[in-house]
């Protein structure tokens, strides 16, 4: 009984790391929050007049603007919480 475990281990080791090397190459490259960021601000150009134009708010604004300059972390659950109550749909980060 033994002998026979031996192989059969040894045989499941390459398969295994050849499925998890396969499933790594294969996942697809996740959005950036950069890019992120940016398209949560093309939605606020975007729709407005459809939708009844408002003046941006000043935490909306100051969002934006760190967006632009290069600082999506602190942006986008702003960005994202103004889109939502004004009934967007939030764009897809894959």
């Amino acid at each position: 009984m033994k002998k026979t475990a031996i192989p059969f281990v040894a045989s499941l080791v390459p398969m295994i790391a050849g499925i998890c090397f396969a499933t790594a190459s294969n996942a697809q490259p996740n959005v950036s929050d950069q890019e992120y960021c940016t398209s949560l601000t093309r939605s606020f150009g975007m729709g407005r007049a459809e939708r009844g134009f408002s003046p941006l708010s000043n935490d909306t604004a100051v969002a934006i603007a760190q967006c632009r300059a290069g600082d999506p972390e602190s942006s986008i659950p702003v960005l994202e919480q103004r889109l939502r109550d004004m009934g967007y749909t939030l764009p897809s980060r894959s």
